[in-house]
Order: structure tokens, then C-alpha cells, then sequence
């Protein structure tokens, strides 16, 4: 094709591997590349950009679109730092978030908009309208009620009667303010260009080649966007992973990138099969594990690097642990407990009060070198002794979670816990605060009286309540309260110090983790019920599916090591998962089956 054998091209394509290359001159037309972990599908869709600005397509028609700011600010620097020397025009390929694109096409139909930005509160006002309009019945809580309202808009699932009277507020409260949230800005984007072609028409003019990013986490409402801009041509490059697909809870369904070749039955798919970041062992137990799903496409997954894999490419048993599951003797972490070097997946028994502050010394040993390391877990509320651990070590870290003596919650009460004047011994200071606050699960309602309604609107989650719980039990200690709020200022100073965006040591859940990578991971919880989630499969529609869905969590939570795994986890109780990757617990190690 005209333009592939232009020598600006040359250096980007020879560092390709040959699925990387034949996914990059993909011709025009609808292509679908799926990209495992560590793949290298950015490296691929940039050099795929450099081959669309070789075949003369002018750059200001080309769009990239992503999931979030970071992703796009990341993106389009890489496209400039690695084009931007033989492509000058490269700085003018567009890239941007899915929610940008829908607010331009909003803009350019209505002029402004009033967009709201976080509607939980807007949705609590409503839950408590409902609730006086009709006190007998019991609308769902505001988080429920959110996840109603999105499936209302985004897929046209009917809420439940339970929900109806909440959601008919809320549409009226958005309604006399002439706002919209994000869900109406995807949905109103599609449906402008699905209803005016003069709109439509005007979009496919201005974008000639429309590129997608992490197409698995597409909802209905972006992937009938995604089809409008790209009309009848067609020339969509889409890059994604069905087995990353792990945002069921915002309407992502691997079912879309799976059914892609439904919709463009002449697409081009190319796969790339080589995991470039993670150790041969760790993606070998990686690929095990995510072939025990039905709804993904069956697909080589080999490592792109020596190790100590098996002639077939498979890992060898070398997930070890110690009998202690602890560092050696020196503190560090660098034997696997038999005296040799680490394992490139190991398993830490969390057996013992002192799990976290062992686990702590670990990750502290693997980042004095310059390293870097990070803890995963299913949920927050997992992370929390491990963020203690580290504050009551001194040592820096970073992580979205807050530290439970930082948590909202805990900042309101001890502010209110200033103004007290009754002499009470701090316990019981914050005990009635909390009451009154109405965020004490075990309250009765006659001590709420006139706050049920901040009650049932400002519910907390296990996290908030973890963190009261915490500050009530220390609150103990402390017979007046001068001297406590004293000692709990004295400490949220020191731990908000130790919390540093460039902190070696992070701290995520297996979501915020998809797209990073460390040398060393560590993923707590590893245990029945725990990974996979024990709730999400019981609330599920259809466990079966919800089971999947865990497995690919469990999945890109594993993948993000790049030279070390950690699975920490109770030897009487291992995930499931762990003998679907083919490995077991002994008393003193994980053996391969």
C-alpha cells in the first residue's frame, strides 16, 4: 500500500515483533487487534499511527480515543515523543477520552451544557424525596440506585418498581436544573448522530480514521458512538483484550469485543501473542488460569523472555514459599525460603498477627535497591492493615486509598468532637457523635430522630466503618479528650506526610491496577472467597459469568509483575484460582499439580 515503504518507517516497524508489524499496516477498513498483557499494544497502535501518516492521511483527521485523561495525556506524548521527529504532523492527531468526544459532539449541537459532574448527591436528595413520598416503601440504596439509573440510560434496562419513584426525582431535579450527567452525554452524543445526518456527516468529514483503545471496556452507549463517527468506511482500529475485561460494574461486557466481526464481518484481526513484561513463569500460571474461561478467544499467550520455563513454555514448579513465608534471616526478601534464589512467583503465608508487617519488610527490601513494588488486593478495605503497617514503619508509600485515620469520615467526626463540651471520656464522645451522624449500622432509630433522613442518604461503606472502628478503639487509651485529639493530630500529620504521589511503594486495588505494571507484586487475599469475590458472585445475576469476571481480575492482577509475585494468602484456605494456574499449598511451599 502506498506509503508503507517510506523509510520514516523503517526504524518504527524493525522494532516490531511480527504480530506487532502486521497489526500496525492493518489496511483501511474495520481491523481488530487483541492485545494480552504486556503485549505491547501501545507501542502497536503508535506505530500504527506513523504508518496512516505515511499513507498521506492528514493528521487532524486521525482520532485516538481512550477511557480516561491520564491515559490520553500518556498517549498523546508517546505518539509526539516517538513520531514527532519524522512525522511532524503527529502533535495533530487528536486524542482524547471517549466522554470529551461525546461533550464535543453535545457542544456542537447545543452551544453549552450544564454537566454534572458527580450526581450521588443529587441522588441522595431524590432516594429522600422518594422516601417521603412514600414512607412504606424502601427505595435501594444511593450506590444501588446509581448503577439503575446508568443501566436505565446506557443499555435501556428497566430499573426495578423499588427504584421508580428515587429515579423520577432525580430525572426531575436534573430536569429544572437543565443538566445533564455523563451517562446523557454518551447516550445524547450517539443518538444526535444516529438521528441527524447533517451532524453525522459533518463528524465523518472531520475524522477520517478513528482508533479505540482498551475496546473491551466499551458500553453500549460509547460503542454506538464508536460506529456512528466511523459510518459507512469504516476505518475503525480497534486494540483490546477480552481477557482484561473487568468493568462489568460501569456496563463493560467482553461480549462486545468478542462480536466485533458481527458487526464488521471484513475486519482484520490480528493477535499479538507475546507477554513482553512478566517472567515466563508468571505468564504461563497467567494463561492457565484465564483458560479456564468460556467467553474469550482461545489465543497463544508465550513469554517474550528466558526464564525458567519448560521446553513447552510452560513453569516449571516454581511458586515457593518458606516455611514462614517471611524474608530470610537478613531482612530481605531475595531467598524463597530454601536457601536459593527468589522464585519468580512465591507464596506468603499470611498465618500469624504480624502477616502485614511482614509483607511490609518485603516490599521495603525489594525498593531499597531503587526498585519498585506494589500491593494489590480485591477490595480496599484489604489494603488497610498493610497501609498501617507501612505508617507505623515510617515508610513513605502511595495509594488512592485513604489511610484510615485520613478518611473522610474519620476527619468529620473528629472535627465534630472539638466543639464537645461534656467531659466524657473519648469513647464515648465519638460513639454518640457517630449516632448522631447516623453512621452507626447498630443504631436504633429513635436515637436517629431527626437525622434518618442524612442517614439513609449519606450511608458509609465497610471502609468508612472499618476506619470509625479503628478510631474508637484507640480512642480508648486516652481517659480525657484534649489529650486524644492532640495524639490523633499529631498522627494523621505523620501519616499525611509518608503519602507521596513518587512513593516506591504503592498501594491498589486489582482494577486500579490494569495498565501499570512493577517488579514486584504482591496480591493480598489470595483465598477462597476473597479472590474470587465471595459478594460479587452471590449478587450476581449470573454467576457463572460473575465467576469469569473475577478469573480476568485475578488475571490482570497477576500480570502486572514484571519480574516477582507474591500470592499472599491463608495455606487452609487457598483461592480456587490458585489450583486452576496449577499449583498447589503444602505446608511448606506451592508445588505445581
Amino acid at each position: 500500500m502506498h506509503g508503507d515503504d517510506d523509510p520514516r518507517l523503517l526504524p518504527i516497524l524493525d522494532a516490531l515483533d511480527p504480530e506487532q508489524r502486521q497489526a500496525a499496516l492493518v489496511p483501511d477498513g474495520p481491523a481488530q487487534i487483541i492485545a494480552p498483557a504486556g503485549s505491547g499494544k501501545t507501542t502497536t497502535l503508535v506505530a500504527h499511527l506513523a504508518v496512516l501518516l505515511a499513507r498521506r492521511v492528514a493528521p487532524e483527521r486521525i482520532a485516538v480515543v481512550t477511557f480516561n485523561r491520564e491515559a490520553a495525556a500518556e498517549l498523546a506524548g508517546r505518539v509526539v515523543t516517538r513520531l514527532g521527529a519524522g512525522f511532524p504532523g503527529a502533535a495533530q492527531i487528536e486524542v482524547r477520552t471517549l466522554h470529551a468526544m461525546a461533550r464535543q459532539v453535545m457542544l456542537d449541537v447545543r452551544g453549552t451544557l450544564d454537566i454534572v459532574a458527580d450526581r450521588t448527591p443529587l441522588l441522595r436528595a431524590a432516594r429522600r424525596a422518594a422516601l417521603a413520598a412514600q414512607p412504606d416503601v424502601m427505595p435501594p440504596e444511593v450506590t444501588t440506585l446509581d448503577a439503575h439509573l446508568s443501566r436505565a440510560k446506557v443499555e435501556g434496562i428497566e430499573p426495578p418498581e423499588a427504584a421508580h419513584v428515587a429515579l423520577a426525582a432525580y430525572a426531575d431535579l436534573m430536569a429544572r436544573r437543565g443538566a445533564i450527567d455523563f451517562d446523557d452525554l454518551v447516550t445524547g452524543a450517539a443518538d444526535v448522530l444516529e438521528r441527524d445526518p447533517a451532524v453525522r456527516e459533518r463528524w465523518q468529514r472531520r475524522i477520517s480514521h478513528l482508533c479505540v483503545d482498551e475496546f473491551q471496556d466499551v458500553d453500549a452507549a460509547q460503542l454506538r458512538l464508536v460506529r456512528a463517527i466511523a459510518g459507512a468506511a469504516a476505518n475503525l482500529f480497534v486494540v483490546g483484550d477480552d481477557d482484561q475485561t473487568i468493568y462489568a460494574w460501569r456496563l463493560a461486557d467482553v461480549r462486545r469485543i468478542l462480536g466485533f466481526t458481527t458487526w464488521y464481518p471484513a475486519a482484520h484481526t490480528v493477535v499479538l501473542a507475546t507477554n513482553y513484561r512478566c517472567p515466563p513463569e508468571v505468564v504461563a500460571a497467567g494463561r492457565r488460569l484465564i483458560e479456564h474461561n468460556v467467553e474469550r478467544f482461545a489465543k497463544p499467550i508465550r513469554a517474550g523472555r528466558a526464564g525458567r520455563a519448560g521446553p513447552d513454555g510452560s513453569a516449571g514448579p516454581d511458586v515457593r514459599a518458606g516455611t514462614s513465608g517471611s524474608a530470610g534471616p537478613d531482612g530481605r526478601a531475595g531467598t524463597s525460603g530454601r536457601g536459593g534464589p527468589a522464585a519468580a512467583i512465591e507464596a506468603f503465608s499470611v498465618a500469624g498477627d504480624d502477616w502485614a508487617d511482614r509483607l511490609v519488610g518485603l516490599a521495603s527490601a525489594e525498593v531499597t535497591g531503587g526498585g519498585r513494588a506494589c500491593f494489590l488486593a480485591r477490595t480496599r478495605t484489604e489494603l488497610v492493615p498493610l497501609l498501617v503497617a507501612l505508617s507505623l514503619a515510617g515508610i513513605p508509600h502511595h495509594s488512592p486509598v485513604p489511610a484510615p485515620v485520613l478518611a473522610d469520615c474519620v476527619t468529620a467526626l473528629l472535627a465534630d468532637a472539638t466543639t464537645d463540651r461534656s467531659g466524657a471520656a473519648p469513647f464515648e464522645v465519638l460513639r454518640r457523635l457517630r449516632v448522631v451522624r447516623g453512621w452507626d449500622r447498630a443504631a436504633p432509630a429513635d436515637e436517629l430522630g431527626d437525622e434518618l433522613g442524612d442517614e439513609l442518604g449519606d450511608e458509609l461503606g465497610d471502609e468508612e466503618h472499618a476506619a470509625l472502628d479503628a478510631l474508637l478503639g484507640w480512642s480508648v487509651r486516652y481517659p480525657t479528650l484534649a489529650p486524644f485529639l492532640a495524639g490523633a493530630e499529631v498522627a494523621r500529620r505523620r501519616v499525611a506526610a509518608l503519602r507521596r504521589p513518587d512513593a516506591p511503594i504503592e498501594l491498589l486495588t486489582a482494577h486500579g491496577a490494569k495498565g501499570r505494571e512493577w517488579p514486584l507484586v504482591v496480591i493480598i487475599g489470595f483465598e477462597a472467597e476473597r479472590m474470587p469475590n465471595r459478594r460479587s458472585l452471590r449478587d450476581a445475576a449470573d454467576p457463572d459469568r460473575a465467576l469469569e469476571e473475577e478469573r480476568r481480575l485475578a488475571y490482570v492482577a497477576v500480570t502486572r509483575a514484571g519480574r516477582r509475585l507474591v500470592l499472599a494468602f491463608d495455606p487452609a484456605r487457598p483461592s480456587p484460582f490458585l489450583a486452576e494456574m496449577c499449583y498447589r499449598p503444602t505446608s511448606v511451599a506451592t508445588t505445581e499439580r
